[in-house]
């Protein structure tokens, strides 16, 4: 889904503005920021996109190319999704039966595509390695909107 709201909240008095014109009947004005901001929130959801394909492939990569029909192979085409995940969530998501589910996991775990970010044995979750970094740098990207520009104009994720 294209970030509209993300676009409109970088340049809030363009925003202010906009409506302002649309209240005092000229319309047209809105009309044309709106489209330009989602012409900019799609140019930027398609980009975003494009990195998540090319992330997914790492991790297949990464993984030894595992067989389509495999549970790992099923796991990491869903975790652009779901990069949050225990494995009774594995369970669901993919029909495997709990063993399956949680060999796909050590599995992936083993490869670098996942890692723990719990403590302990029980109820653990696991990470998609490098998508939230993705969708923080794309967050920050629409924050900032002088692609030479270093400081957002509204809450980012911070650089890492």
């Amino acid at each position: 889904m294209p970030p509209v709201s993300l676009v409109l909240a970088t340049d809030g008095d363009a925003y202010v503005k906009g409506l302002t014109a649309y209240r005092a009947e000229r319309p047209e004005n809105w009309y044309l920021d709106f489209a330009l901001t989602v012409i900019k929130a799609c140019r930027a959801a398609r980009q975003l996109a494009a990195q998540i394909d090319a992330l997914e492939e790492r991790w297949i990569a990464k993984a030894g190319d595992p067989r389509r029909d495999s549970t790992a192979r099923r796991l990491i085409e869903l975790l652009p999704g779901q990069p949050i995940l225990r494995v009774s969530h594995v369970t669901a998501l993919t029909g495997a039966s709990p063993t399956a589910a949680h060999n796909a996991v050590n599995e992936l775990e083993r490869a670098g595509v996942l890692k723990q970010v719990t403590v302990g044995k029980r109820n653990r979750a696991w990470e998609a390695v490098g998508l939230l970094k993705l969708v923080d740098e794309f967050e920050r990207r629409l924050a900032t909107p002088d692609p030479g520009g270093d400081k957002p104009v509204r809450p980012a994720p911070l650089r890492n």
